[in-house]
């Protein structure tokens, strides 16, 4: 019989490693001028909490993700406050730098941008 391959999920540590996760973003993504105005209010606990609930997924971990839409969220966030393509670049760079500081493989947050990419496909 042979072993599935472990997720990006269980393989970065699984719930508490995407907390963190989350909760690092957010930090650097709040202490940037570029993307800050996007990330208001993200730093209470039910926002963290959507926050490693959407990452948990898209890392294919077994959360469920209860948030907004994403898509009408980008929307709103483009009309109301500019965010385009280049703003989740700027967000995408935080993960991966969080990520690094974590002490995660190139590999892995190859594959995390990789399937941050995919849920994006179709906002911007």
């Amino acid at each position: 019989m042979q072993a599935v391959p472990a997720t990006l999920y269980d393989r970065m540590g699984g719930s508490d490693a995407v907390a963190a996760l989350a909760v690092e973003t957010v930090r650097r993504g709040l202490a940037d001028w570029r993307i800050k105005r996007f990330l208001e209010g993200a730093q209470d606990a039910a926002a963290q909490a959507q926050t490693a609930q959407w990452l948990g997924s898209a890392l294919g971990g077994p959360l469920t993700y209860r948030g907004p839409d994403p898509s009408a969220l980008y929307s709103r966030l483009a009309a109301e406050k500019g965010l385009n393509g280049t703003h989740l670049d700027t967000l995408a760079q935080h993960v991966a730098g969080a990520m690094a500081e974590m002490g995660l493989s190139a590999d892995m947050i190859d594959g995390l941008l990789a399937a941050l990419a995919v849920h994006r496909q179709g906002w911007t």
